[in-house]
């Protein structure tokens, strides 16, 4: 498995989380590029204990690390914005969901940045754990986006594009001899030919997307990768993107 693959869900840390409180915090504003108190808050006291208590309790190169902690600094928060799953189905022109963004950090190790963390709402107003471990595109993608772009995250493929508000277009983000790279330039009405397309058969994309989406796995060698998830992929009223996990099988 890659070493950015990872990606660790609120129920993979729940054991490892207790007893460090959630913090609250007012619902961003849609649109806003500035977290709210309550996300910097969380960033500000959590991020570092949990990047120290996974990567360094495991095996940091697999998360992008090198095996020495160093120092370990954090950038600004960015919000990066789901994907409206009716908008993917031809179903709206509203292409991001209706919702507060997930506010992502780069994690910095000795000054470079090496992967990301994010915190978001949670169902009872509270900032928490969104993941940490993300794709290795996105922290050099935060790290170039210009005035007027942010970023919009199609969950389900796990592809991140840079919309950019003043000319209504969009490129995805990706790496290139591991170099900052971006695809060629899309309206907004090509891509969502393209998503129209890339979902109209869900029951491959359940195949296809089953593992690492919904429930993300971490490396082999975690303790909780005794557990392999598998989920199918369905898209509700409103634009969410909802998994529900179809079984659970436990390796020996």
């Amino acid at each position: 498995m890659s070493k950015f693959k990872h990606c660790v869900s609120m129920a993979a840390l729940l054991t490892w989380m207790i007893g460090i409180p959630l913090i609250g915090g007012q619902r961003a504003l849609a649109g806003s590029d500035q977290p709210p108190e309550g996300a910097k808050q969380f960033a500000e006291t959590q991020f570092l204990q949990i990047v120290e208590g996974i990567v360094f309790s495991d095996q940091p190169e697999e998360w992008g690390f090198k095996p020495e902690k160093g120092n370990i600094t954090f950038s600004e928060l960015y919000p990066i914005y789901a994907l409206n799953a009716d908008f993917a189905f031809g179903r709206s022109d509203e292409m991001i969901l209706d919702e507060p963004p997930t506010w992502v950090a780069v994690i910095f190790q000795d000054g470079k940045p090496v992967n990301a963390i994010g915190t978001h709402l949670t169902a009872d107003g509270q900032f928490g754990l969104a993941a940490l471990g993300y794709p290795p595109e996105l922290p050099d993608g935060l790290l170039n986006l210009k005035d007027g772009e942010i970023i919009i995250h199609d969950f389900p493929k796990d592809e991140y594009y840079v919309f950019s508000e003043k000319n209504n277009s969009l490129v995805k983000l990706g790496q290139s001899a591991g170099k900052h790279s971006l695809g060629s330039r899309l309206t907004k009405e090509q891509f969502q030919k393209i998503l129209v397309e890339r979902y109209k058969n869900i029951d491959q994309w359940e195949e296809d997307s089953s593992v690492g989406v919904a429930n993300a796995v971490p490396s082999p060698s975690a303790p909780w990768q005794a557990i392999v998830y598998s989920a199918v992929i369905l898209a509700v009223p409103g634009g969410v993107w909802f998994y529900v996990r179809r079984h659970v099988k436990t390796r020996s």
